[in-house]
């Protein structure tokens, strides 16, 4: 994953998400669909304050920001990343 983040390729990436997808069939599996449901943004924003932890969103994107934001989704885990260090 850190190869990835700091220097990715057409190939890494390709790879990261067969397994994102991978896990998501997985989860989907042992959950069923109706059980997989967006998390409105008025909640994630409520839990960051309560918790104290960062909330990172992307803009123009449904439930797949690696798929449909890929530049803004690997700014936002750059971002993330650096400050968990």
């Amino acid at each position: 994953m850190m190869s990835f983040v700091a220097h990715p390729t057409p190939r890494s990436r390709d790879r990261l998400f067969n397994q994102c997808f991978l896990d998501m069939n997985r989860v989907g599996e042992q959950a069923g669909p109706r059980s997989i449901r967006p998390l409105p943004l008025r909640t994630a924003e409520a839990a960051s304050a309560d918790l104290g932890w960062p909330l990172h969103v992307i803009d123009d994107c449904r439930d797949d920001p690696a798929v449909e934001q890929p530049e803004a989704f690997l700014a936002a885990l750059h971002v993330a990343l650096a400050e968990s260090a």
